[in-house]
């Protein structure tokens, strides 16, 4: 039995390394529109109808104005918050890297 316990590796648990799926956490609205956006990719690819690609274009180009915001909003708490605590506003810049 000291044999087995000392040579054979113990078993991990998949989910103990796993990185987390969203870096910056997204809101389910925003998601659906990124699935819809890859939809359109998909189906002006397969039936090359420019409608789709226009609806494709008018969606990207959405979905890159609300995520710019979202980290321009992040941005600007942590300069607001660094002006009156420093410690918490360095904290806040770390997590957002």
């Amino acid at each position: 039995m000291d044999g087995v316990v000392q040579y054979f590796p113990k078993i991990s648990q998949f989910y103990d390394w796993l990185k987390p799926s969203w870096k910056c956490p997204l809101s389910v609205d925003i998601r659906t529109k990124i699935k819809n956006k890859h939809m359109l990719l998909k189906q002006y690819l397969v039936t090359q109808n420019v409608e789709f690609l226009h609806k494709y274009k008018r969606l990207r180009n959405q979905i890159r104005k609300i995520t710019r915001s979202i980290h321009k909003a992040e941005q600007n708490e942590v300069a607001r918050t660094t002006k009156t605590n420093p410690k918490i506003g360095l904290a806040l810049k770390i997590k957002l890297h």
